[in-house]
């Protein structure tokens, strides 16, 4: 027998002809279907590789992709509020006072409470905690009754709990009665709190601080599953008349951002950072114009569109919530918003101009602005417009 050649069969892995005492049809079989039996050292290495794999994920909670995406899908991977706020994740509103701030973020928390729509976004329903450091007992009492009546619903939902500072326990602050103790107590699926520097006052001051924060907050959506919305204030804008503030609407928003007071982590350790501020275009106080414009970036999603929001009121003109703004409303111009109703799907420029009553600069301009603000819904070349 050829000895040279038996042993190039044992090193490729395949059972030398008469080796082992086996069984010679065994042997003849496993060769005809192609099946090599693993070494027993290949098996304890895999036995070894299994073992550090285990204990990686019991001990140190690693995982492998696979095993990730089971895990994201065990604890639900879609978004609280539809493209703005993700399931656990941190969130942070910016905008000047008196904007209306408290009453958005009132309004998110109890649609999610609710399971209705925020402003024609869908919502995950769930317990929602407030923690209030900045309003008073009535003028909460009021947004919760406007709210849910401009929400069509006869009151508050029970899943919308409410902590104010003004109104809190003697002992609060204390060991073991900190807001941290109470989020754990409470386990919201999402906690809103109105204001993060009255929620942890040296948040501001540097950037070690705002992580500190930041990771205490992780902590707790780990332990909870709670996703959180913080408001804070954008810092004092100065117009030195050599350079102009960025704006929200159709600015830089990361340089809109990084407006906001304090230490940047606090902006660029969040997860979703949402800007509110008045729109440039017209501010009314009528229920077709637009109160505030909302625009956003999402860490790995990227930016997060502008909406504009309608503040819609009562008969006495009391405010009850917002409205998103969207179609021909956007235009903010009643004899624009009718012309654009009138334009059928194709159109000649000459038509529009008919329509419009007004002359060719003017349609070009009002139909460049339908464009602009991303409301068409008619077909024309750009040739048209132009003259």
């Amino acid at each position: 027998m050829d000895h040279t050649g038996q042993a190039g069969l044992c090193k490729a892995g395949l059972p030398a002809l008469g080796s082992g005492g086996g069984d010679s049809k065994n042997n003849h079989a496993g060769e005809r279907s192609g099946f090599i039996e693993p070494s027993g050292r290949a098996i304890g290495a895999k036995m070894k590789a299994n073992s550090e794999a285990t204990t990686l994920k019991q001990d140190w909670a690693v995982y492998t992709h696979r095993e990730l995406k089971r895990r994201s899908d065990d604890f639900g991977s879609d978004d609280l509020i539809e493209g703005l706020l993700p399931d656990r994740s941190l969130g942070l509103l910016v905008g000047d006072s008196g904007l209306g701030k408290s009453a958005l973020m009132y309004q998110m928390g109890f649609c999610v409470a609710a399971g209705v729509d925020f402003v024609g976004r869908r919502v995950r329903q769930g317990r929602v905690l407030i923690m209030d450091y900045e309003n008073g007992l009535a003028q909460i009492d009021e947004m919760l009754a406007a709210l849910a009546q401009h929400l069509g619903l006869s009151e508050a939902p029970d899943d919308l709990l409410i902590w104010n500072y003004n109104d809190c326990h003697p002992r609060f602050g204390q060991v073991n009665h900190t807001a941290s103790e109470l989020i754990r107590e409470v386990r919201p699926t999402l906690t809103v709190i109105d204001s993060i520097t009255a929620f942890k006052p040296e948040i501001e001051e540097k950037n070690s601080e705002a992580t500190k924060v930041y990771q205490t907050l992780r902590t707790i959506m780990r332990e909870c599953g709670s996703s959180f919305l913080a408001s804070h204030h954008r810092g004092k804008i100065s117009d030195n008349g050599f350079s102009t503030p960025p704006s929200l609407e159709n600015g830089n928003i990361r340089a809109w951002l990084a407006q906001a007071r304090g230490a940047g982590a606090l902006i660029n350790g969040s997860d979703v950072r949402l800007g509110v501020d008045e729109p440039k275009s017209q501010r009314g106080v009528g229920n077709n114009d637009p109160a505030v414009v909302m625009r956003g970036f999402g860490r790995v999603r990227g930016e997060i569109s502008s909406m504009y929001l309608a503040r819609i009121r009562d008969d006495d003109g009391e405010p009850l919530g917002y409205e998103r703004l969207s179609g021909a409303s956007l235009l903010f111009n009643p004899e624009q918003e009718e012309t654009y109703r009138k334009l059928t799907l194709q159109f000649r420029f000459k038509d529009a101009q008919f329509v419009y009553g007004k002359g060719a600069q003017a349609t070009t301009d009002f139909l460049k602005k339908c464009i602009s603000i991303g409301i068409r819904e008619f077909n024309f070349e750009v040739q048209q417009i132009v003259v």
